[in-house]
Order: C-alpha cells, then sequence, then structure tokens
C-alpha cells in the first residue's frame, strides 16, 4: 500500500505546472475557477496477482481573470483523510508577483487546460483512486480515477460528456454537446457528431477506432451550448486514448 501512494505522489509532482515567479515585489496567490475536466486512464491487469496498474491524466480547464492568472498556474496537492484510503485534493492557483511582466498584460478573461498525468499506480482488485478538484466559484469536481473502467465496445474510443451547471453542479438536461477532432491521428479533423443530454446531464459519442489500446488516438474540443450558455473544452495534450473511456465533465 505504501508503494502505491509514494508513486502516486511522485507522478502528481511531475504533473504539477511550474508557476516560475520573480522573487521580487508582492506575492499574489489567487485560487481559480475550473470550468471543465476531463479524464482518462490506461488500465494493465498482472494476471499473477490481484494487482492492477493503470496510468491516467487529468485535464483541468481553468479560468483566468488577467494575463497573470492565465500564464503563472500551478496545480498544488494535499492529501486528506485515513492512509489507508486518503483523497487527494487538487487546487489550482495562479501565483505571481506584482512586477512579473505578465502584468502587462491586461485583464483578458481567458481559458487554458492544464495536464496532470499520473503514471503506473498500482491498486489491488481494481480498485480506485479518489481526486478532489477545487473550484474557486463554485461546487468542487469529485472524480473517482478508476481503475476498471473501459470502452465497452471493441476498437472504438467512447466519450462521455456530463453537463453540470456553473452555480450548483445540479445536471443539466437538454443541453447540445457538439465533439470535433482537432487532429489527424485517429480520425479525419472536423466534426464528429452531436448529441442532447439526458435527464442526468450525460451525453454519450462512440467513435470508431484502429489505434491501440491506450495509445493518443486524436485530440478533441468539446462544445455544450444552453439556451444562451456556451462553454467550451479543448484538449490540444493528452489526446483521448485509443479503444478506451474519456470522461468530461463541463460546467455551463
Amino acid at each position: 500500500m505504501f508503494e502505491k501512494w509514494r508513486g502516486l505522489a511522485a507522478a502528481l509532482l511531475l504533473g504539477v505546472v511550474a508557476a516560475g515567479c520573480a522573487q521580487e515585489g508582492k506575492l499574489i496567490d489567487t485560487p481559480l475557477s475550473v470550468r471543465g475536466v476531463a479524464v482518462d486512464n490506461r488500465t494493465i491487469a498482472d494476471t499473477s496477482t490481484t494487482v492492477t496498474f493503470f496510468t491516467t491524466r487529468l485535464k483541468i480547464q481553468v479560468h483566468g481573470m488577467n494575463a497573470c492568472e492565465v500564464a503563472r498556474t500551478q496545480l498544488e496537492l494535499s492529501r486528506v483523510g485515513p492512509t489507508g484510503s486518503p483523497i487527494y485534493v487538487i487546487s489550482p492557483v495562479a501565483r505571481y508577483n506584482t512586477d512579473d511582466a505578465c502584468m502587462n498584460g491586461g485583464n483578458a478573461e481567458s481559458d487554458t487546460t492544464l495536464i496532470l498525468t499520473i503514471n503506473s499506480v498500482s491498486v489491488l482488485n481494481a480498485g480506485t483512486v479518489p481526486f478532489l478538484i477545487r473550484n474557486a466559484e463554485g461546487p468542487d469536481f469529485p472524480v473517482v480515477v478508476d481503475s476498471a473502467f473501459h470502452v465497452p465496445t471493441p476498437a472504438t474510443i467512447r466519450f462521455l460528456v456530463k453537463v453540470e451547471d456553473r452555480a450548483t453542479a445540479d445536471a443539466v438536461a437538454g443541453a447540445t454537446v457538439a465533439l470535433d477532432s482537432l487532429s489527424i491521428v485517429g480520425g479525419a479533423v472536423g466534426p464528429i457528431g452531436t448529441a442532447t443530454t439526458d435527464v442526468l446531464g450525460f451525453a454519450s459519442f462512440v467513435v470508431p477506432s484502429t489505434v491501440p489500446v491506450g495509445e493518443d488516438a486524436f485530440r478533441y474540443r468539446v462544445t455544450v451550448t444552453d439556451t444562451t450558455n456556451t462553454q467550451v473544452l479543448v484538449v490540444r495534450e493528452a489526446p483521448a486514448r485509443g479503444q478506451s473511456l474519456e470522461r468530461v465533465f463541463i460546467r455551463r
């Protein structure tokens, strides 16, 4: 068990985006809003034991109110709860100094997606690892990384998109979800399809794929439209994996 959490902690530290602020000037430390989260995972079972190894990538879209909040982002990790069954808390923050060059960049709002990669985590009996992603503008994002999650149909990639209300995290039914490919790896660039969320806020897409299981397939964009509200999640790094399940949570 110790090896499991030690490996996870090391991988998380590698996934942190460095702030790189100067030492002079007053430090500004601002919690950031999260507008969307995408999760993938690749599972390899050890058939000689009950241990399952998996690699997962958390793609966290944060919202900045100015140039420094966009450029000076980082993810802070803490562990809460008992040693045997902790919850890992990820806190997106912007940290910069008042004399940083980004202070001259203006107050244009923008979204950016941070990638946190967790390598070779071992769990017993296809277990789970719980995460909680802090969100400055509303309810936090609880995400359970489950080594048993997989795509139900061979030679496909499945996207499962959940749309939630930004203020309450309640499911949003009847929203239009559009999925687009942004790269030619694993398929042509352009629209993949559209779907409408059900009463639980879910929309799903099954995309044909001959890309080997767990290998990078294609970069993508998810656009959610509900009446006059539109929210876009762009994943240019850490593409969807071949013949795997991509879970996406978007707040609109």
